[in-house]
């Protein structure tokens, strides 16, 4: 449930509403919503609705039935915008995130962010770190690779977004990066969704099929206690369409297509305004 608080509530009532939820042991998540303050009970306690009703400065209890709750319509009516390096997601734009899938030289991702800015991208992503299926295959340049993100952002102004793969890998990505992207390997990795919820990061949350599901929507909430600001980035060209979550989703149209002369085709579903798309371009792909 959610907890609507009146818009001429005290500070006294404000403390007194928190202090009667940590005493019932309940676990919480603050956001605002049309101009009003929410308090939502993602953990309950063993106080009933009608409880809270009378409590000095809750204007509203209201259910939550949904079990991806804090990324749900119910929890929260309006859509939500992600900042990184001043670049607003979700808001009346497309934005285009572009880099090459790993970070292989300062060179080489110098020469790919220049070419990617000049072509209206707005952020910039390479992977520092790889999982591959085979330990034999490059696994990325590591620490060395966060350090040319750095670089990159330095000198283009581009704001820069990589994969986590470890929990471990956490003080590095605070210090270097504007965003962290857990993988579609990853997406059930319940323990590093965790610690990327503790940080100071906005999140780009990949899925695999099917995408934006309930199943995903409720990963998305591993992240959203701490009111991590979250994107949801479907695998599936189609995905978008069957939009769940109020996080801003993103597309990536040449994962989709596997091709560049398909990427605007697969791009559509993208479209729409508040939206954003990933590609991994490469100088040279011949």
């Amino acid at each position: 449930m959610k907890l609507v608080l009146d818009k001429q509530i005290t500070p006294d009532q404000d403390n007194g509403i928190q202090t009667l939820l940590a005493q019932d042991g309940c676990v919480t998540c603050r956001i605002t919503d049309a101009g009003q303050q929410v308090i939502g009970i993602v953990k309950k306690g063993t106080r009933k609705p009608e409880d809270y009703r009378e409590e000095p400065g809750v204007a509203q209890v209201l259910p939550v039935s949904t079990a991806h709750k804090l990324v749900s319509r119910e929890f929260k009516t309006e859509s939500t915008r992600v900042t990184i390096n001043n670049v607003v997601v979700g808001g009346d734009r497309i934005v285009v995130i572009a880099g090459p899938c790993a970070v292989e030289s300062l060179d080489q991702a110098m020469t790919i962010a220049k070419q990617v800015k000049r072509y209206g991208a707005v952020l910039f992503r390479g992977g520092a770190y790889k999982p591959r299926s085979s330990p034999y295959s490059f696994q990325g340049l590591e620490k060395e690779g966060l350090k040319i993100l750095a670089k990159v952002r330095e000198e283009t102004g581009l704001g820069v977004v990589t994969e986590m793969t470890s929990p471990s890998q956490a003080p590095l990505m605070e210090k270097y990066v504007d965003a962290v992207q857990i993988g579609a390997r990853n997406m059930q990795n319940f323990e590093l969704l965790k610690c990327a919820g503790k940080m100071r990061k906005p999140v780009v949350l990949k899925e695999d099929w099917p995408p934006l599901s309930k199943s995903g929507s409720c990963r998305l909430n591993t992240l959203l206690p701490v009111a991590t600001p979250i994107l949801s980035c479907a695998s599936g060209a189609s995905a978008p369409l069957n939009r769940i979550p109020v996080t801003p989703w993103t597309c990536p149209p040449s994962r989709c297509s596997g091709s560049s002369p398909t990427c605007p085709l697969s791009s559509t579903p993208a479209m729409p305004p508040g939206s954003g798309k990933r590609s991994a371009p490469w100088p040279e792909p011949r």
